[in-house]
This record gives structure tokens, sequence and C-alpha cells, in this order.
């Protein structure tokens, strides 16, 4: 009954139909007899979605594979159960006690792995996506509203990045996060500046923004960013 729940847990977050579609789906390592998804193909689905082959290599190397075979392992120890047999079936009491207590400790080791290794493929896909999406973010156009601040106003540097995939399907994945603007804000002409009759200033502003990106081709992404928040130059107070 166990071993049915977690196929039913894992058909509903890896249905049929999209599995087989994914690009890497493919040979008796994914597809069953009856070309329906394999247990592996089912927690690789789960864990990274339409991800190619390419990607995950660059990134996870092995550590995918790893987390398959644990995942096949595990369920395989409660199939034992599912035959009835004099070796299986006819036991004590205090024999069917411990082999109780051992399968609800395997259940247990099972929906550890499968959320420990999602936590562990978001974060890994996080940390690949990290210098490119700062990268982005810096050499954006500027915002309307900063470029009114100012005659020149340039974006020296960002800091205190945070973002977070906040969903992964079989097309995209998406990013929700929050960075800070390192601003210089310069009033008066190039020429104005080097004699002496501008002047600049340094200021930040935060910024909230999302990306959806290709998951077949990271390069191909869609920024969208919000409005930058200005009231800090305004003397604005929040809830004003």
């Amino acid at each position: 009954n166990i071993r049915e729940l977690l196929r039913e847990k894992m058909s509903l977050v890896a249905p049929d139909n999209t599995v087989v579609n994914c690009t890497w789906c493919k040979g008796q390592k994914y597809l069953d007899n009856e070309s329906k998804p394999t247990r592996r193909a089912r927690i690789r689905y789960y864990l990274l979605s339409n991800m190619p082959d390419s990607t995950v290599e660059e990134i996870f190397k092995e550590k995918i594979e790893e987390i398959e075979n644990d995942y096949s392992s595990q369920i395989k120890q409660l199939s034992i159960y599912t035959h009835v047999t004099k070796e299986v079936f006819y036991k004590t009491q205090d024999e069917c006690d411990l082999k109780f207590s051992e399968i609800l400790n395997l259940l247990s080791d099972i929906i550890g792995l499968i959320e420990t290794s999602k936590k562990m493929t978001t974060n890994e896909i996080e940390n690949f996506l990290y210098e490119d999406i700062s990268n982005h973010i810096y050499n954006d156009s500027i915002d309307p509203e900063l470029d009114l601040l100012s005659n020149h106003t340039y974006v020296e540097g960002i800091s205190d990045l945070n973002f977070s995939i906040s969903a992964i399907d079989e097309n995209y994945i998406y990013i929700e996060g929050t960075a800070t603007l390192d601003t210089c804000l310069q009033y008066g002409s190039y020429s104005e500046m080097r004699r002496g009759d501008g002047a600049s200033f340094d200021m930040s502003f935060d910024l909230d923004f999302s990306v959806q990106i290709n998951i077949i081709n990271f390069d191909d992404k869609e920024y969208h960013y919000d409005t930058v928040n200005t009231d800090d130059f305004y003397g604005i107070d929040e809830g004003e």
C-alpha cells in the first residue's frame, strides 16, 4: 500500500504524457515495456522537468544518476513485501512489528530523499544561473525613473542579489528576485564635471524582478522589472 501511495504521488507530480514527451525520456532507462515512464523517469522529471542531458551534465554531472539509483533501490525494498510467501507473510507478532517499523522508516527515508534532492537540484540551478543573472541586471537598460533623477544616471554595481526558483515546468524555469542597484547620480555635463562645475553622488535603490528561462536553451531569457522605488531620493518615508 505504501509503495502504491508513493507511485500515486509521483504520478501526480510527473504525469505519464508529460514525462514521455520530454526530450531526454528515451530508452529502457526511462521507458518500460509499455512505453510508460519508469521510476527513474518520474524522479528525474520531478527534480528537473524537461532539462536536457547536456545541461544536466554541465550542472550536476553524476549526481542525478545517484539520486535515481537511490530512489529505485529504496522502492524495490518495498516491493519485497508485495509478494505473499511464507518467507514474507508467516511471521510472529514481534517479527511483524519489526518489519512494520522498518517499512515506516523506509517510507521516511524515501520522502526525505525526494524532498532533499528537490532542494539540492533547485539550489544548484540557482547557483549556476547566479552570475549570468547578475550580469544581465547590471547591463540592462536603466529604469526611466532613475534617469529622471539626474543628467546622467549610472548603475555602478549590483549588490544584495537574491532570487529563487518559483516553479519549473516542461518549458520554462520561473525565477523571482530582488537586488540593489548601486548608482551614481551626475549633475552637469561631462565638460562641467571636468571644470568642477558639476556634482555627483552615490545612491542605492531596491529592484524587484522576475525571469522566465527556456528550459531547453538557458540563453533564451525574458526579464521583467518592477518600477524602481525612488521614494528615498525624494525624502518620502514608507507609508506616506
